[in-house]
């Protein structure tokens, strides 16, 4: 047999033979290119309220986590159950926020003192957030009245995906 991959030859620089034919020797490590690209998508749902009358202190609901990029958060809450009291009683609603600013399509409605669940919340920021330290929480609103207070599931996860950093 002739031609660029006889034997002996492989075109590669091929100086071992392996189990399958020859092998050609690993060449330099390239240099290293950006992320690829990144994209999450929900159905529109509402989005919770501007500024809520209760941000949760609790590690079930409330969590810092430090980036190390700029870019979009995908926010994630699950738990089996929410309960929240309203004075008067009336509804309310809760949802995830980043800092402060609410994520979008995140909103969950209650019935004060009836507990909701399970329920998942998932959004992305509106907006890229920059490198560093965040703090995701849920905030809690009674239109009608004051809130109370809030009794969130031990069996909950909060946490956030960094999107394009």
């Amino acid at each position: 047999m002739t031609g660029p991959c006889s034997r002996g030859t492989s075109g590669a620089g091929s100086s071992r033979r392996g189990r399958g034919g020859w092998r050609a020797r690993r060449g330099p490590r390239g240099r290293r290119g950006p992320p690829g690209p990144t994209f999450a998508a929900f159905k529109d749902d509402d989005d919770p309220v501007a500024d809520p009358d209760r941000f949760t202190t609790s590690a079930a609901g409330r969590v810092v986590v430090t980036t190390p990029a700029p870019g979009r958060l995908m926010a994630v809450y699950s738990s089996t159950g929410v309960s929240a009291l309203c004075s008067p009683p009336g509804g309310g609603s809760f949802g995830l926020y980043v800092d402060d600013v609410p994520v979008p399509d995140t909103r969950r409605n209650f019935a004060s003192g009836s507990p909701t669940g399970p329920d998942v919340l998932l959004g992305v920021t509106a907006t890229a957030v920059p490198a560093g330290e965040h703090v995701i929480q849920l905030g809690f609103d009674c239109p009608a009245g004051d809130f109370v207070t809030a009794t969130l599931s031990a069996n909950s996860d909060l946490g956030v995906i960094l999107l394009g950093g």
